[in-house]
């Protein structure tokens, strides 16, 4: 949706797969921290057992999110250097608010569900329990999901359907980055840009 309105997007979950490549410190620290097992023969990430055990307490998703975001903020800095010519660039981040990726943004965009809307997308995305599901809501409930004083944000409501959302991105958008058709009539880029 935000490529469609000409934003440069990172997505800060295929961030989060390359920091725990095979071997790489990052898997190493939480391998020290939730056990050798929850790496695979072969190397990989068991992703599975790691969420599992990160959501069993608020403790341990710290530690998860304390071992895992200074490495993710590295390289979407990375990312946005490399992709200097946009007029803005989003970051597509679930953890947004819990880690230090708001020092990168002039705007943030808060895109909520419903609990119901949000665990059936879990279960159907992450195939796992119901169960699971539900400690995953849970703990997302204990963090305080305000933007730092300061920081424009817009809240915005999924339970209208597709239709609504893209029209309310749009006119966020329109709103932080301006109109976000090009002079020549074409798209222009557009997302939340650092610094705006």
């Amino acid at each position: 949706m935000l490529e469609a309105l000409g934003c440069a997007v990172i997505d800060c979950d295929l961030l989060a797969r390359e920091i725990v490549r095979p071997g790489s410190p990052v898997l190493l620290k939480l391998a020290e921290r939730f056990g050798q097992d929850i790496i695979c023969k072969g190397g990989n990430l068991d992703r599975n057992l790691l969420a599992q055990r990160a959501f069993e307490s608020l403790k341990a998703r710290r530690d998860l999110n304390f071992i895992t975001h200074p490495a993710i903020t590295d390289l979407a800095e990375q990312r946005i250097k490399a992709l200097q010519g946009f007029k803005a660039i989003a970051l597509d981040a679930a953890a947004l608010l819990e880690s230090e990726l708001t020092a990168l943004c002039g705007h943030i965009l808060i895109i909520t569900a419903p609990e119901n809307l949000r665990l059936q997308r879990i279960l159907a995305r992450d195939a796992i329990t119901e169960e699971q599901a539900r400690r995953r809501i849970e703990a997302q409930r204990q963090v305080d999901y305000r933007p730092p004083p300061g920081l424009g944000h817009t809240i915005i409501d999924t339970s209208e359907g597709e239709a609504a959302l893209r029209h309310e991105i749009e006119k966020a958008f329109r709103a932080v980055v301006g109109d976000t058709r090009a002079a020549d009539g074409g798209a222009a880029p557009a997302a939340v840009p650092p610094g705006a």
